[in-house]
């Protein structure tokens, strides 16, 4: 049986994590399961503690999951796969949160999976040894007891950069970096090379990335016109959302309105797992025990 759920996180980490999820899947299956991750505009550290896992990004290799992964911001849909049972906990981080975690540069993270212990995080191991022998509804509590210990004596509120990307999202990433600026009072270069560092992103590719989690997320929810996307994406004309959409799909919104729907529920529930829903919504995003 198929398990997947969100939880929000208590309040001592709640200006870090914006959302904790857990999939889990009990049977061995013979073919490949597959799942399909859109462009999400958020980083996450991800805990792999059953059956292997593995992720297909844009090369043509397949790469293994390991028990922990720091998974950055991704500007493209990609397929994480298992065959036996798997467990897999992951911690969907608020803007510039990973950088308050890990205190490394994340300019290499975009688009890529990473080893927790590339970042001196060793402890992936010994936290899925523990995992593995708990009761699934004391996984998070563990997890959070371990990620408070671990960032005791340290600041964990995301400065500029954080304060910005909010911005950015409340905007719905229509809103140009130079009256980001202007309102911050801050020079562009500067701007760019910090969100390039804490983010792993720059201000203007988070921005896209945003605005497509806020069209993603009305495609999702309702039906609704290429007019109507124009409209509410606050593009020029349909022409302009045509080319947002290929440059980050590959397909005019017509041909992702399809794929959209996904067909299987967990599909939908891991993509409403994005940058827009998690930090402007305080909605509990349902999870399921079967598909």
């Amino acid at each position: 049986m198929l398990f997947y759920q969100s939880y929000f996180p208590s309040s001592p980490l709640n200006s870090l994590v914006a959302r904790y999820m857990i999939i889990s899947d009990d049977e061995k299956h013979r073919d490949w399961q597959q799942l399909q991750v859109a462009p999400h505009g958020l980083s996450g550290l991800g805990f792999s503690f059953g059956g292997d896992l593995w992720y297909q990004g844009t090369r043509k290799e397949s790469q293994k999951i390991a028990e922990g992964t720091l998974a950055g911001i991704h500007g493209f849909t990609y397929t994480i796969r298992w065959k036996d049972p798997i467990n897999f906990l992951v911690v969907a981080s608020k803007p510039a949160a990973a950088f308050c975690l890990l205190r490394t540069d994340l300019s290499s993270t975009r688009n890529s999976l990473h080893n927790l212990g590339s970042f001196d995080w060793n402890e992936s191991e010994w936290v899925c040894q523990n995992l593995r022998r708990l009761p699934l509804h004391r996984w998070i509590s563990f997890l959070e007891t371990w990620l408070e210990k671990k960032l005791a004596g340290k600041s964990i509120t995301p400065g500029l950069v954080g304060v910005v990307a909010e911005k950015i999202i409340q905007r719905q990433g229509a809103i140009p970096i130079k009256d980001l600026c202007n309102e911050f009072k801050v020079n562009r270069k500067y701007l760019e090379r910090h969100f390039q560092l804490e983010m792993g992103s720059g201000p203007k590719e988070f921005s896209t990335l945003v605005r497509f989690n806020y069209l993603h997320t009305l495609l999702q929810n309702r039906r609704i016109s290429s007019k109507e996307l124009v409209y509410l994406g606050n593009f020029h004309d349909q022409s302009h959302l045509i080319k947002h959409f290929t440059h980050i799909t590959g397909v005019t919104p017509e041909a992702f309105k399809k794929i959209a729907a996904w067909g299987r529920p967990l599909n939908r529930f891991v993509n409403k797992h994005n940058a827009h829903e998690l930090i402007l919504t305080n909605t509990v995003i349902p999870g399921t025990s079967s598909y």
